[in-house]
C-alpha cells in the first residue's frame, strides 16, 4: 500500500510506501521546483531520523527554475535551457532543443530525428538502432541483431511486441505503466517495478535478461533508454532521478497557473495522477475499458478500456481539462467519473494536438478540426500535425471550416498573426471554450516566434 499527500497546488509532498519500506518527503520552492527529497524508514506518523536527503540547487538568478546542481553535482546549460555538462556527461543539441549527442568516458550516443522532430535513429558506441515510423508510432525497429515489431489497437495503444519472431503482450496498471509481459501461452515472463516518478526499480521474471531488457516501453508507456536512464517523450527527454525534464519546454505557461510557467517541471509535480506523452502537454489520464464511442453509448464499468482525455494545461477553466479533473476530484467515485467523461465526450471537447486527437477518436465517427486552419501553419511556423485541434461531429466541422473561409478567404495574401487572432474571435464567438483555448495556443505560438 502507498499513501500520497499533496499541498494546495496538488504537488506531491509525501508518500508512505509500505512496498519499499520508506516514507519520502518532498519540498518545493514558490516556482514549483523540487528543493529536496528526504527518505525515512516507513511510518504513518511524523517522520524522524532521515536516512538520506537529495538537495536540488537553483543558482541562476536570471532563470530561477533552472536546476544548477543535483545532489551536489553541477549542471551547466546553454542560453535556452539545454544542459551542456553533468556528472561526466557532455551534451550537444541541434534545431534548438533536440538532443543530438551524449558522451562520456565509456560511451558515445547520438540521435537522429525526422522533419516532425520524431526520433528515427539512435547510435550507441557504433551500434545503430533504426526506428521505422507511421506518424509518430514506431512500427518496428532493428539494431543489426534484433528486430522488434509492434502492434497497436484501434485506439493506437501499444498491445504487443514481436521480438525476433516471438510475440509477447504488455500488461499495464491503472496509470498506464507497463508492469509486465506475458508470452503467447499467457505466462508472465517479465515484471517491472518503478518508483513514484518512474525510475526503474527492478526487472524480474524468467526472461528478464532478454525480453525484459530489450522491451523499450516502460513507465507510462514511455520509451526508455537504458544507456542514459532517460525517457524519450518525443519533444524532449525526462529524467526520473531528477523528477524533471532534462531541458526547457518550448511552450510557455498559462496566466494564473503558477506551475505551468515552470518550463522544466514534470506533470506539475504530481506524477501520481498525470502523464505527459509528448513532453509538451500534461494529461489528466483516465484509464478505463472501451473506447469513448462505446463508453458514451453504454457507460458501464465492465466495458471500460483506458481512455486518455487530453486535458491541455492551457485550456480555459470551463474546458474539458478542468471539467474532468475537478469532477473526479470532487466526486471520488467511479459513477461521477462516468458521468463527467460521458458529458465531455458528448460535448465533443476532446482537445489536443492534431495527430493525438485524430488517433484518440479513430472509429468514433468524429472528425478532427484544426482550431486554426492548417493553411496558416507556415505563417505561424508550426507543423499541421502538431497544431491545436478538437474532435467534432461532421456538421460542427463543416460550420467552423466555412466560418474560417468567410473570415480569411482562401488565397488571401499577407495574412498575419493579427488577422488570425481576429478571425478566432469571430469563428468561435458561440463557443467560449474553443475560443479561449485557441487564443491561448496562439499566444504561446507567438511567444516562440519572437
Amino acid at each position: 500500500m502507498i499513501k500520497y499527500y499533496y499541498n494546495e497546488l496538488n504537488e506531491l509532498i509525501r508518500e508512505d510506501n509500505q512496498l519499499s519500506s520508506k516514507t519520502i518527503v518532498y519540498s518545493y520552492d514558490d516556482g514549483g521546483n523540487i528543493k529536496s527529497k528526504t527518505e525515512y524508514g516507513y511510518t504513518s506518523l511524523t517522520p524522524a531520523n532521515p536516512l538520506n536527503t537529495i538537495n536540488y540547487g537553483y543558482d541562476d538568478a536570471n532563470w530561477k527554475d533552472k536546476l544548477t546542481s543535483y545532489n551536489g553535482k553541477a549542471i551547466t546549460y546553454d542560453e535556452i535551457g539545454n544542459p551542456l555538462t553533468y556528472d561526466g556527461n557532455t551534451y550537444t543539441w541541434e534545431e534548438g532543443r533536440q538532443l543530438s549527442t551524449i558522451s562520456n568516458g565509456s560511451q558515445t550516443i547520438s540521435y537522429k530525428y525526422d522533419d516532425a522532430g520524431i526520433r528515427t535513429e539512435k547510435k550507441v558506441n557504433g551500434v545503430v538502432t533504426k526506428y521505422h515510423l507511421v506518424g509518430d508510432k514506431v512500427t518496428y525497429e532493428t539494431n543489426g541483431t534484433d528486430k522488434i515489431y509492434y502492434t497497436y489497437d484501434s485506439s493506437n495503444d501499444l498491445v504487443s511486441m514481436n521480438l525476433n519472431g516471438t510475440e509477447y503482450f504488455y500488461i499495464r496498471n491503472g496509470q498506464g505503466d507497463i508492469i509486465g509481459i506475458v508470452d503467447g501461452s499467457g505466462t508472465q515472463v517479465v515484471s517491472y517495478s518503478y518508483d513514484t516518478w518512474g525510475k526503474l526499480v527492478s526487472i524480474t521474471g524468467s526472461l528478464k535478461d532478454t525480453v525484459g531488457v530489450k522491451n523499450p516501453y516502460r513507465y507510462r508507456g514511455y520509451r526508455y533508454d537504458s544507456e542514459t536512464g532517460l525517457y524519450y517523450l518525443q519533444s524532449r527527454y525526462y529524467n526520473p532521478d531528477w523528477g524533471r525534464f532534462v531541458n526547457a519546454d518550448t511552450i510557455t505557461g498559462s496566466t494564473g497557473e503558477l506551475l505551468t510557467a515552470n518550463m522544466f517541471a514534470y506533470c506539475r509535480n504530481n506524477p501520481v495522477n498525470h502523464a505527459d506523452l509528448d513532453g509538451d502537454w500534461i494529461l489528466d489520464a483516465l484509464f478505463m475499458a472501451a473506447d469513448v464511442a462505446e463508453f458514451v453509448a453504454s457507460p458501464s464499468v465492465a466495458k471500460f478500456g483506458w481512455v486518455l482525455l487530453y486535458a491541455v494545461s492551457f485550456a480555459d477553466p470551463t474546458g474539458i481539462g478542468s471539467t474532468v479533473a475537478h469532477g473526479i476530484k470532487a466526486a471520488h467515485v467511479m459513477e461521477e467519473t462516468v458521468h463527467v467523461v460521458r458529458e465531455a465526450a458528448r460535448a465533443g471537447e476532446l482537445i489536443g494536438r492534431y495527430h493525438k486527437v485524430k488517433a484518440a477518436v479513430k472509429g468514433m465517427g468524429l472528425e478532427t478540426h484544426h482550431l486554426v486552419e492548417k493553411i496558416f501553419a507556415r505563417t505561424l511556423g508550426v507543423k499541421p500535425r502538431r497544431m491545436l485541434s478538437v474532435a467534432l461531429t461532421k456538421e460542427q466541422h463543416r460550420i467552423y471550416t466555412n466560418r474560417w473561409a468567410r473570415e480569411i478567404p482562401h488565397g488571401s495574401r499577407s495574412v498575419g498573426v493579427h488577422h488570425i487572432e481576429k478571425a478566432i474571435h469571430n469563428v468561435y464567438h458561440d463557443n467560449e471554450v474553443l475560443k479561449h483555448a485557441t487564443l491561448k495556443w496562439l499566444h504561446d505560438v507567438k511567444n516562440t516566434m519572437r
